[in-house]
Parts: C-alpha cells; sequence; structure tokens
C-alpha cells in the first residue's frame, strides 16, 4: 500500500523467469498491490516478465489501486492471467476502485492458456468493483488461446461492477487460438448487476479468432444477469477475423442473458468483418437472451461483411431464441457488401427465428452496399421465420444495393418470412 513516485524514471535490466521454479512461479514488479498508487513511471523494454500468473506491474491486487501516467515496455509471458499491467484481480469481497489514467502499454503480452489481456488478464468473483480507463492506449500484440483482449482477457462472475474506458485506444493486433477474443475485453461472462460504458474507444489493431466469437470491442458477452452496455461515439478501424462462427466488428456473441440492456449510438465498423458463418458489421450473434433491448442509432458499417456460410449481416448477423426482446435500428447506414455463400443474407439483419414477443423497429436507414447470397436474401433482413408475437415495423428506409441470390426468396427489403404466428409487419 502507499505511493509509488516514480518521477519519470525508468526501472530497466529487472528480468524474471519464475515459470518452473519449484516454488513461486509468477512474476511481476511487485508481488501483490493493495491501496496503492503508482504515478510517472516507466519499465522500460530490457525489463521482462516470465511465469504462471503475470503483470509487468504487479501480479494482483487485493484492494484499491490507482496508476497514472506509467508506461511498460517490458514483454510479458504467462500461463494463465497476463496482463501488460496486472495479472489479475480475484475474489474482493469489499468495495475496491482499480483506476488507469494516461497509461499506455507498449509491450507484447503472451499467454500459453487463459485470460490474457492488454492492461489487465483477469478481473473475476468480486464485490462492488469499479474499473476505470481513462486516455489510454495500448500499442502491444496481445496473443492468447482462450479470453484474449486489448485492454481485458477476461470478466466474469462479479456482482455490482462499473466499468468505464473512455477516450481509450487499441493500436495492438489481439488473436487467440480458440474463441472469445475482442479489441477492448475477451469475454465478459456470469456477471451480476454490471453497468459498462465505452465512449470514445477506438480499435486499430487486427482482431483475429482461431475459432468462435471475435469482436473489435468485446468477443464473448454471456449469461450476465441486469447488465447494461452502452458503446458511443467508437470505431473499429481494424479488420475483424474468425475461423469459426459468431463474428462482428463491434461484439462477436451476445448469448444467455437476462435483463440486459444494450446500446450502440454514433460509432462506425471501418473494416472488413470476415467468418465462416454469422457474421455482422455489428454484433455477430444475438440468441437466448431474455428481457434485452437493444439499440443502434446514428452508426455506419462501412466495411464488407464476408460469410462462407450462412447468417451474415451488415449489422447483426444473427437472432435466435430470443424472449421479449426489444431491437431498434435508427439513422444509421450500411455501405459495405455483405457476402455469404450460403443463405439467410441481409443487408441489416440476416436471420431473426425462434424468438417470442420481440419488437424490431428499422427507421431512416439505408443500405448502399451489394447483398448477395444464396437463399433467403435481403435487402434490410434475410429471412424472418419461426417466430411468435413479434411486431415488426420499417419505416422511411432506402436501398440502393443490389440484392442478388442464387436459390429462393431475394427482395429488397426482406428475403422471406415465414412458419410465424402472431405477426404483425408494417412497411
Amino acid at each position: 500500500s502507499g505511493v509509488f513516485q516514480g518521477n519519470g524514471h525508468s526501472i530497466k535490466g529487472l528480468k524474471m523467469n519464475n515459470k518452473n521454479n519449484e516454488g513461486y512461479k509468477n512474476a511481476g514488479l511487485f508481488c501483490s498491490l493493495k491501496d496503492a498508487t503508482v504515478e510517472n513511471l516507466v519499465i522500460d523494454s530490457s525489463c521482462s516478465f516470465t511465469g504462471y500468473q503475470v503483470g509487468a506491474l504487479g501480479v494482483f491486487t487485493t484492494g484499491s489501486l490507482t496508476v497514472k501516467n506509467t508506461t511498460n515496455n517490458a514483454a510479458v509471458n504467462g500461463t494463465y492471467r497476463a496482463g501488460g499491467f496486472l495479472g489479475y484481480a480475484f475474489g474482493l469481497e469489499q468495495p475496491v476502485v482499480i483506476s488507469f489514467e494516461d497509461c499506455v502499454n507498449d509491450a507484447n503480452v503472451t499467454g500459453s492458456g487463459f485470460n490474457a489481456g492488454g492492461f489487465v488478464g483477469l478481473i473475476s468473483s468480486t464485490i462492488e468493483m469499479t474499473v476505470f480507463f481513462s486516455d489510454c492506449i495500448n500499442n502491444g500484440n496481445t496473443t492468447g488461446t482462450w479470453n484474449v483482449g486489448g485492454f481485458v482477457g477476461h470478466i466474469q462472475n462479479n456482482t455490482n461492477m462499473t466499468l468505464t474506458n473512455s477516450n481509450s485506444t487499441n493500436n495492438g493486433d489481439v488473436s487467440g487460438t480458440n474463441s472469445f477474443v475482442g479489441g477492448f475485453v475477451g469475454r465478459i461472462g456470469g456477471n451480476t448487476n454490471m453497468v459498462m460504458t465505452i465512449p470514445n474507444f477506438i480499435n486499430n489493431g487486427i482482431i483475429n479468432g482461431g475459432q468462435d466469437d471475435v469482436g473489435g470491442i468485446a468477443g464473448y458477452v454471456d449469461n450476465n444477469v441486469h447488465m447494461t452496455m452502452s458503446i458511443s461515439d467508437c470505431s473499429n478501424n481494424g479488420n475483424t477475423t474468425g475461423n469459426g462462427l459468431s463474428v462482428g466488428g463491434f461484439v462477436g456473441y451476445l448469448s444467455s442473458n437476462t435483463n440486459i440492456t444494450v446500446t450502440i449510438l454514433n460509432s462506425a465498423n471501418s473494416y472488413n468483418v470476415i467468418g465462416s458463418g454469422i457474421v455482422a458489421g455489428f454484433v455477430g450473434n444475438i440468441s437466448s437472451n431474455t428481457n434485452m433491448v437493444i439499440t443502434v442509432s446514428d452508426s455506419i458499417n462501412n466495411g464488407n461483411v464476408i460469410g462462407s456460410g450462412f447468417d451474415v449481416g451488415g449489422f447483426v448477423g444473427y437472432m435466435k431464441g430470443n424472449t421479449n426482446m426489444v431491437i431498434t435500428v435508427s439513422r444509421s447506414s450500411n455501405n459495405g457488401n455483405v457476402s455469404g455463400n450460403k443463405n439467410s443474407i441481409g443487408g441489416f439483419v440476416g436471420i431473426i427465428w425462434y424468438c417470442v414477443n420481440v419488437t424490431v423497429t428499422i427507421m431512416d436507414l439505408t443500405n448502399n452496399g451489394y447483398v448477395s447470397g444464396c437463399d433467403d436474401v435481403g435487402g434490410f433482413v434475410g429471412i424472418i421465420a419461426h417466430s411468435t408475437n413479434m411486431t415488426l415495423t420499417i419505416s422511411s428506409t432506402i436501398n440502393n444495393g443490389n440484392v442478388t441470390g442464387n436459390g429462393l426468396s431475394v427482395g429488397g427489403f426482406v428475403g422471406r418470412i415465414g412458419w410465424n404466428s402472431f405477426v404483425t409487419m408494417t412497411i
């Protein structure tokens, strides 16, 4: 605890490799930090940290932590829980604040196992946690297997958590050999009462997943209860690719959440989004959620959205099995080409099916991109099927792009509507 005042000085020549030690296997400038402040410090590139759980500044924190105007240039290599500054925060049951202000990670972070992040590897099982990033930059590449993020690898099983990332940028490439990879965070799962606010975040890095659930901001958001996620004035300027399913320019997969509100305002995806299937410019997959509100407004997709299989959309690829959902997309445009080699391709939404009590409003939208696929291809929605108690409104919309299909059911606005019960549609 206390204040570590760097006064602009650098720590040089510290090399720690504890991975094969008989006893202590972790590595960091500090083992643990509690109610600590670190300011005006540089960890030089002549340093390196290798171990089981690793953070260049500290392995873990047991209390509040404030880091200001601090730069890490030291390579971080961990097996589990690896972060450019902090390896992990776990099991804290008292109110805790973790704050990074005007900090830069210039070093590569490598995790051979789970949970690798440009700043923090893992935040888990805390109560009353507040996490704040302000004017921070990650320039280092972050690589791992599962749960890999440009800032945070994995956020899980926290209660009453507030997370804000303001005016920050990821310039580093983020890659995972498996799933759950994101420009800001790899996975957000199992949290209760969580508020996540991301204003003015920019991703310039290439985001690549070896399998499923890849996003320019978040890879996988699952099994959260009472969650609010707000994304505003954000840009994804790097290609987002996955070799599997559920790839999105902003979020890969929203799954099995209850009482969740997602808002995307005044934001843009500017680069290509590529996956095997379930691919979209903003959110790849929205499935099995209950009591969900999604609002996208004043936003633009400029990147091409390319799927080698089914379910591709300019904004949302796939919506299945949601109950009590309201989704509104307004004052937005798709300028990228949307293509899939198979079925369910739409300029804004690929497929909506097996949903119950759903209201979809599409208004003041323009599609300027070419939309192409096999069956069920539409300028705005590919197919709406097997849903119950659904209201669909499309108003003040323009499709300027060519819509082509090699099979059945191709439409300028909607490709196919079928096998639904109690559907009200207004165009």
